[in-house]
Protein backbone atom coordinates (compact mmCIF):
# COMPACT_ATOMS: atom_id res chain seq x y z
CA UNK A 1 0.00 0.00 0.00
CA UNK A 2 2.76 2.49 0.87
CA UNK A 3 5.61 0.65 -0.84
CA UNK A 4 7.83 -0.24 2.12
CA UNK A 5 9.00 -3.58 3.47
CA UNK A 6 7.10 -5.04 6.44
CA UNK A 7 8.93 -6.89 9.22
CA UNK A 8 7.22 -9.18 11.72
CA UNK A 9 9.15 -8.84 14.96
CA UNK A 10 8.01 -12.30 16.13
CA UNK A 11 10.25 -13.77 13.44
CA UNK A 12 13.16 -11.64 14.69
CA UNK A 13 12.62 -12.47 18.35
CA UNK A 14 11.90 -16.15 17.85
CA UNK A 15 13.43 -18.42 15.23
CA UNK A 16 10.80 -20.76 13.86
CA UNK A 17 7.96 -18.57 15.15
CA UNK A 18 5.80 -19.67 12.25
CA UNK A 19 6.94 -23.28 12.13
CA UNK A 20 5.07 -24.49 15.20
CA UNK A 21 5.72 -24.12 18.91
CA UNK A 22 8.09 -27.10 19.19
CA UNK A 23 10.51 -25.60 16.68
CA UNK A 24 10.56 -22.14 18.19
CA UNK A 25 13.88 -20.92 19.58
CA UNK A 26 14.25 -17.67 21.45
CA UNK A 27 16.92 -15.69 19.60
CA UNK A 28 19.65 -14.00 21.63
CA UNK A 29 19.55 -10.27 22.30
CA UNK A 30 22.61 -9.86 20.06
CA UNK A 31 20.89 -11.63 17.15
CA UNK A 32 17.78 -9.51 17.61
CA UNK A 33 19.73 -6.26 17.73
CA UNK A 34 21.63 -7.06 14.51
CA UNK A 35 18.29 -7.43 12.70
CA UNK A 36 16.82 -4.33 14.37
CA UNK A 37 19.83 -2.28 13.22
CA UNK A 38 19.45 -3.63 9.68
CA UNK A 39 15.77 -2.64 9.60
CA UNK A 40 16.31 0.80 11.11
CA UNK A 41 18.93 1.65 8.48
CA UNK A 42 16.48 1.09 5.62
CA UNK A 43 14.93 4.20 4.03
CA UNK A 44 11.40 2.97 4.74
CA UNK A 45 9.95 0.10 6.75
CA UNK A 46 7.09 -1.10 8.93
CA UNK A 47 7.70 -3.32 11.96
CA UNK A 48 4.81 -5.05 13.65
CA UNK A 49 4.12 -6.79 16.98
CA UNK A 50 4.27 -5.86 20.63
CA UNK A 51 7.83 -5.75 21.93
CA UNK A 52 9.64 -3.18 24.03
CA UNK A 53 13.21 -2.34 25.03
CA UNK A 54 15.12 -4.36 22.40
CA UNK A 55 13.25 -2.49 19.65
CA UNK A 56 14.04 1.00 20.96
CA UNK A 57 16.26 1.69 17.95
CA UNK A 58 13.18 1.17 15.77
CA UNK A 59 11.15 3.53 17.96
CA UNK A 60 13.95 6.10 17.82
CA UNK A 61 14.17 5.93 14.01
CA UNK A 62 10.46 5.60 13.23
CA UNK A 63 8.55 8.46 11.67
CA UNK A 64 5.35 7.14 13.27
CA UNK A 65 4.63 4.62 16.01
CA UNK A 66 1.14 3.26 15.46
CA UNK A 67 -0.12 1.67 18.69
CA UNK A 68 -3.06 -0.62 17.95
CA UNK A 69 -4.61 -0.69 21.40
CA UNK A 70 -7.94 -2.36 20.74
CA UNK A 71 -10.12 -3.53 23.64
CA UNK A 72 -9.28 -6.92 25.17
CA UNK A 73 -12.48 -8.57 23.98
CA UNK A 74 -11.88 -7.51 20.36
CA UNK A 75 -8.20 -8.57 20.29
CA UNK A 76 -8.99 -11.89 21.92
CA UNK A 77 -11.94 -12.62 19.62
CA UNK A 78 -9.95 -11.76 16.49
CA UNK A 79 -6.99 -13.90 17.52
CA UNK A 80 -9.20 -16.87 18.42
CA UNK A 81 -11.10 -16.53 15.14
CA UNK A 82 -7.85 -16.35 13.16
CA UNK A 83 -6.52 -19.48 14.90
CA UNK A 84 -9.79 -21.35 14.29
CA UNK A 85 -9.66 -20.42 10.58
CA UNK A 86 -6.06 -21.62 10.37
CA UNK A 87 -6.95 -24.88 12.09
CA UNK A 88 -9.89 -25.51 9.76
CA UNK A 89 -7.66 -24.79 6.77
CA UNK A 90 -5.03 -27.14 8.31
CA UNK A 91 -2.32 -24.48 8.28
CA UNK A 92 -2.21 -23.52 11.96
CA UNK A 93 1.53 -23.58 12.59
CA UNK A 94 1.22 -22.22 16.10
CA UNK A 95 0.89 -25.52 17.94
CA UNK A 96 -2.77 -26.38 17.46
CA UNK A 97 -6.02 -24.67 18.32
CA UNK A 98 -6.38 -25.69 21.99
CA UNK A 99 -2.78 -24.82 22.73
CA UNK A 100 -3.20 -21.44 21.04
CA UNK A 101 -6.47 -20.63 22.79
CA UNK A 102 -4.93 -21.49 26.17
CA UNK A 103 -1.89 -19.34 25.43
CA UNK A 104 -4.05 -16.57 24.01
CA UNK A 105 -6.27 -16.17 27.05
CA UNK A 106 -3.38 -16.45 29.52
CA UNK A 107 -1.10 -14.08 27.61
CA UNK A 108 -3.73 -11.55 26.50
CA UNK A 109 -5.17 -11.33 30.01
CA UNK A 110 -1.74 -10.70 31.52
CA UNK A 111 -0.88 -8.15 28.79
CA UNK A 112 -4.18 -6.29 29.19
CA UNK A 113 -4.50 -6.23 32.96
CA UNK A 114 -0.93 -6.64 34.24
CA UNK A 115 0.85 -3.79 35.98
CA UNK A 116 3.95 -2.26 34.37
CA UNK A 117 7.02 -4.38 35.05
CA UNK A 118 10.69 -3.65 35.07
CA UNK A 119 12.37 -5.93 32.53
CA UNK A 120 15.18 -8.16 33.85
CA UNK A 121 16.98 -7.71 30.51
CA UNK A 122 16.28 -5.66 27.36
CA UNK A 123 14.77 -8.76 25.73
CA UNK A 124 12.45 -9.70 28.61
CA UNK A 125 9.37 -10.15 26.44
CA UNK A 126 7.38 -11.58 29.37
CA UNK A 127 7.55 -8.19 31.11
CA UNK A 128 5.53 -6.45 28.36
CA UNK A 129 2.08 -5.34 29.51
CA UNK A 130 -0.40 -2.82 28.16
CA UNK A 131 0.29 -0.46 31.07
CA UNK A 132 4.04 -0.86 30.53
CA UNK A 133 3.62 -0.20 26.82
CA UNK A 134 1.74 3.02 27.56
CA UNK A 135 4.51 4.18 29.90
CA UNK A 136 7.26 3.27 27.44
CA UNK A 137 5.58 5.03 24.55
CA UNK A 138 5.32 8.23 26.61
CA UNK A 139 8.97 8.67 25.61
CA UNK A 140 7.84 9.21 21.99
CA UNK A 141 5.01 11.76 22.29
CA UNK A 142 5.52 13.27 18.84
CA UNK A 143 5.51 9.90 17.10
CA UNK A 144 2.79 7.83 18.75
CA UNK A 145 -0.62 7.53 17.15
CA UNK A 146 -2.84 5.68 19.60
CA UNK A 147 -5.54 3.69 17.77
CA UNK A 148 -8.23 2.27 20.03
CA UNK A 149 -10.54 1.00 17.30
CA UNK A 150 -11.24 0.65 13.60
CA UNK A 151 -12.23 4.31 13.21
CA UNK A 152 -8.80 5.44 14.45
CA UNK A 153 -7.04 3.04 12.07
CA UNK A 154 -9.20 4.14 9.12
CA UNK A 155 -8.48 7.78 9.90
CA UNK A 156 -4.75 7.11 10.04
CA UNK A 157 -4.76 5.12 6.77
CA UNK A 158 -6.79 7.80 5.00
CA UNK A 159 -4.16 10.35 5.99
CA UNK A 160 -1.34 8.11 4.77
CA UNK A 161 -3.03 7.54 1.44
CA UNK A 162 -3.67 11.25 0.98
CA UNK A 163 0.04 11.95 1.53
CA UNK A 164 1.28 9.31 -0.93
Amino acid sequence: MIGVEVFDLDAIGYEGAYEGQKGTRRRSLEERLVDVRSISEKPGWVAERVFLWWVDELFDNADVILWLDFPYRIRTWRAAKRDLQRTIARNNTQGGLLSQINWLFRHEREYQFGAPRTPRTPDDDEAVTRAGTALHLEGYPDKVIHCRGNYDVDTFLTGVLEQS
